[in-house]
């Protein structure tokens, strides 16, 4: 059975990248302005680890209601 999509990888496809505003934002570039790799973003949004609470909280701060803390703090929370 497959995972349904990580809300922040909806979110970041969603987004302009910061340098070409014709194609979406990368996993490097949301990594560089939350300060983390693009390894991490990729593994939050393979729903296969969390986040620390600050990275999350930098995230929401960019992403607004389109992720929760939950999802990015527990790498199961919406997974199911």
């Amino acid at each position: 059975m497959s995972k349904a999509p990580h809300p922040l990888r909806e979110w970041r496809k969603s987004q302009p990248s910061p340098t070409n505003p014709a194609k979406s934002m990368s996993q490097a570039e949301l990594g560089e302005l939350v300060g983390v790799g693009s390894a991490q973003i990729s593994l939050i949004e393979s729903w296969d680890r969390g986040c620390s609470y600050q990275v999350a909280k930098k995230i929401t701060d960019l992403a607004g209601d389109a992720v929760s803390l939950e999802t990015l703090i527990t790498k199961e929370a919406s997974a199911a």
